[in-house]
């Protein structure tokens, strides 16, 4: 494999999630961004789901893919939205029986309306979505 040349800090909210389980490792080996770039992966969630972040974490350590720069767990938007380079936004409200979907757009609104206001004070300039 080829000496990396670049390094991105890459966020994922939702980290947890089934769907970053499935989308993490394909940061991990290349896929998404080539074969040379390294990440430095920030796996952010709800403080609820440390466990199941752990159990993620452990998981891309032991995997030992070759991209991986490093890898940690953030539960406070700020931290782990500092510097990244790449936001990957997959977690949204969770729907709950007798919820109207205008109250669940309006939940997701209200959380991703902070996280882009977060993302603007404290990640990359250039930072892609």
């Amino acid at each position: 494999m080829k000496q990396a040349k670049k390094i991105f800090n890459v966020a994922v909210n939702g980290a947890s999630g089934n769907i970053a389980y499935s989308l993490l490792p394909l940061f991990c080996n290349g896929n998404v961004f080539g074969p040379d770039v390294k990440v430095n992966l920030k796996l952010l969630d709800l403080p609820c789901q440390q466990a199941k972040l752990t159990g993620t974490l452990m998981e891309l350590e032991d995997g030992a893919y070759p991209l991986i720069n490093s890898v940690e767990m953030f539960f406070d938007i700020n931290e782990g939205l500092k510097d990244a380079d790449v936001c990957v936004f997959i977690a949204s409200y969770p729907h709950f029986p007798g919820m109207e979907r205008s109250h669940l757009l309006q939940k997701n609104v209200e959380i991703y309306q902070k996280i882009g206001e977060t993302m603007n004070k404290v990640a990359s300039k250039d930072c892609k979505l």
